[in-house]
Formats: structure tokens, sequence, C-alpha cells
């Protein structure tokens, strides 16, 4: 009788089982699952950190400006607004133009920025590409156009409406951020 022993050759396993691939997908899933709202939360944060420095840029411009227009209202000069050339005139009760250091003409009603496009919104330089400016009768409405609400989103400067008021600046809403 003739006995033949075979061998088998131990083959070393390559690769990953399905279950370990499955494995390491939940806690993959897990993990990114509890990362998400953080992601999320700090995004939100810096929506709301833009839109309080938009907010903090338009109260200091309305200060320094205010400023500006008592000092050139006392003055009673013209000055020439040289970045297009026009001529920015106050009158004495603080309605007019006045020209920026930035050599941006600002309009004021009241010695104070204007709630329009050529007023607050040019003396703080707000980029109109990343804010919405919505403006209706004294009062102008910047909103964060990139946050998920933009409604939610935003704060309102109303003009002085008169020589010894001045203008108001509301409270963020920060909501939909």
């Amino acid at each position: 009788m003739i006995v033949t022993c075979t061998t088998h050759q131990n083959k070393k396993q390559t690769g990953l089982t399905i279950l370990e691939v499955a494995v390491v997908v939940a806690v993959l899933g897990l993990v990114s699952g509890m990362a998400l709202p953080k992601i999320n939360s700090y995004q939100s944060s810096h929506r709301i950190s833009k839109l309080m420095d938009v907010r903090g840029s338009v109260a200091a411009a309305a200060a320094i400006t205010h400023s500006s227009a008592v000092a050139q209202k006392k003055l009673g000069s013209k000055q020439a607004c040289t970045a297009n050339g026009e001529m920015a005139v106050l009158s004495k009760e603080g309605h007019g133009h006045l020209c920026t250091e930035s050599h941006t003409l600002v309009a004021f009603t009241h010695t104070y920025p204007s709630a329009s496009i050529e007023g607050i919104v040019a003396a703080a330089e707000i980029d109109t590409h990343e804010h919405e400016v919505l403006v209706a009768g004294s009062s102008v409405t910047i909103r964060l156009a990139d946050s998920p609400s933009p409604e939610s989103c935003q704060f309102t400067y109303t003009a002085a409406t008169a020589a010894s008021t001045i203008p108001i600046l509301s409270a963020a809403n920060t909501s939909g951020c």
C-alpha cells in the first residue's frame, strides 16, 4: 500500500475581509457623525463673526465720518474728491457729500452718512458681493449673503432724522447665521 502525503502550502492572507471593511466603515461613520455638528457650529460662528465685524465697521464709519462732517461744516470749504473728480459739498444743515481719506464720496444727512449705497455702505466700505444691501426709505439692512438664512443674519442702519439725533444701529439678528 502506497500512501501519498500531500502538503498544503500555507497561503498568507492579503487584503481585508468584508467584516474588517464593515467595521472600518462603521467607525468612520460614527466619527464623522460626531464631528459634523462641530464643523457646522464653527461655520455658524464664523458667519456671526463676519456679520458682527461689518456691524462694527458701520458703527465706526458713522462715528468717524460724523466727526469729519462736523469739522468740515465748521470750515465750510469745498473739496474735490480725487476718485471721481466730483466736488464734496456739505451744507450748514449737514446735508451733502464728503470725501473720505480713501477718496470715496459719501452722502450725508444731518452730518451722518445717509442710509444709502452712497452713504453708510460707501463710508464703511461694505463689499456688496459678500453682503446683501437692502435700502428702504431712511434705513439700510445689511445681510450676510452666504448664510443659510440671510433674512435672519442681518442688522439695520437707520439714518439720523434731525440735526439733534443720531443714526440707529439695530442689534444683529444672528439666528440664521
